[in-house]
């Protein structure tokens, strides 16, 4: 819900952004449990755009995406997918303001 409320991500995100960050967590468990983790002990997943059809929507939802850094690539080259390391949702802090009398 937060990438719906949070000034950091609701103007910056499309929904298919949205709903393609949380498909992206929802494979992160299987790559825990698969051991895909790096020299830096990060997790990443192995995604290929033709897993959710390659088109100008998957490319701007990706873009969106690294450019909010809800998601990182790294290249693999000779046509192997970029491995892709899910980030994390920067929280908003709300501060307020309670009068004492």
């Amino acid at each position: 819900m937060e990438l719906f409320f949070n000034k950091n991500y609701r103007d910056k995100l499309n929904s298919d952004s949205k709903i393609l960050y949380a498909f992206l967590l929802d494979r992160l468990s299987l790559s825990q449990k698969n051991h895909w983790i790096d020299e830096d002990n990060n997790v990443y997943l192995i995604f290929t755009r033709e897993e959710v059809q390659e088109n100008k929507t998957v490319t701007r939802a990706f873009k969106q995406l690294t450019d909010t850094n809800l998601i990182a690539e790294k290249r693999q080259g000779l046509g192997k997918p970029n491995l892709i390391y899910v980030g994390k949702i920067q929280h908003e802090e709300i501060i307020t303001n309670i009068e004492q009398e």
